[in-house]
């Protein structure tokens, strides 16, 4: 008898700490209105994101305050920044702030 290959399970990154879609389960409740979130929770929850954030980078941290300067929700756009994925945005090359600054200055990098 042969078993069906198992779908691999998605890791989260070292630096992320935890298990991705526990924590997006976690987010969606987080930041609904109607659910009350224990306080302990919400502490998790807050130190989750931050970490996630942190760990995508200079480049997705200014976006993400350039999008709260505009008006934009703070969780909603804190849960859609901590669901990036770290690694891909460092691969894509967007966690350098490098061509930005080149931009404002005019140099090149």
């Amino acid at each position: 008898m042969t078993m069906a290959p198992s779908k691999p399970s998605r890791a989260a990154p070292a630096s992320a700490g935890g298990d991705p879609r526990k924590s997006e389960r976690l987010g969606k409740a987080f930041v609904q209105k109607n659910i009350e979130v224990p306080p302990d929770l919400q502490a998790l929850r807050r130190d989750f994101v931050a970490r996630r954030v942190h760990a995508l980078g200079p480049r997705p941290l200014y976006e993400l305050l350039r999008e709260l300067a505009s008006g934009a929700d703070l969780l909603t756009r804190l849960e859609a920044y901590a669901r990036l994925d770290p690694a891909l945005t460092a691969a894509l090359g967007g966690s350098a702030l490098q061509s930005l600054f080149a931009a404002l200055d005019g140099s090149r990098a």
